[in-house]
């Protein structure tokens, strides 16, 4: 009987024991499967910022504007800015080249998450002031293509396309900020950092960033 008692008294140590075992075997598992796909996986920070940057040089060749006058809508894209824009075969706005400038500073973005030469954070600090400068430019020329508009008495409309540009450059600057202030790096796994155990720390690290931000 005693002895009875005895390892009924042993079971709940070992099925603590058993978890802990478990727990750090399923650990040893993360960290070796970490090890082994470190810069292979699709969702590093780099990969992401690829992608955003690629986009942002898509969206260069598609009508972000539209103005509609007599019934007729006329798509306004960066390249058409370019070319100089007109109405009725009626020039209303002087061909601008340097728009070009918001497809040169994507292009330099992605350029540089190509390149591993430069230490991490002066990268970083690039992309940053390319993507505020890209912003700030298109922001212009919403307000340049708006007031053309209104000035002919015609309707002005943002499209989809400028939209997913904003959103593009908005998480472009963020990935860049974090990685300046040492919250994130180029290859980490942002899909097993969000789906693991660190997708509390990871959001309480963009609070701290977007607070010292603002």
């Amino acid at each position: 009987m005693n002895a009875f008692l005895f390892y009924m008294r042993k079971i709940p140590s070992f099925l603590i024991w058993e978890e802990r075992q478990t727990a750090q075997m399923d650990r040893k598992e993360e960290e070796s499967y970490m090890a082994e796909n470190n810069g292979k996986s699709l969702f590093t920070a780099r990969q992401i910022m690829r992608v955003l940057s690629f986009i942002c040089i898509i969206v260069v060749f598609c009508p972000s504007f539209l103005v509609s006058c007599s019934g007729q809508s006329k798509g306004i894209s960066v390249m058409t800015a370019v070319g100089g824009l007109s109405v009725y075969g009626e020039s209303i706005a002087k061909p601008q080249p340097l728009m070009l400038i918001c497809l040169l500073l994507p292009a330099v973005i992605l350029a540089l998450l190509f390149m591993k030469k430069l230490p991490e954070k002066q990268n970083a600090l690039i992309i940053v002031i390319c993507g505020i400068s890209d912003f700030v430019i298109w922001m212009i020329f919403k307000a340049v293509v708006k007031k053309i508009a209104e000035d002919h008495y015609c309707e002005f409309k943002t499209t989809g396309w400028y939209l997913l540009n904003n959103l593009a450059l908005f998480f472009l600057i963020l990935f860049a900020i974090l990685i300046l202030l040492q919250k994130l790096e180029m290859d980490t796994d942002i899909l097993s950092l969000l789906s693991g155990g660190g997708t509390k720390e990871a959001m309480n690290k963009m609070s701290e960033s977007l607070a010292k931000i603002s």
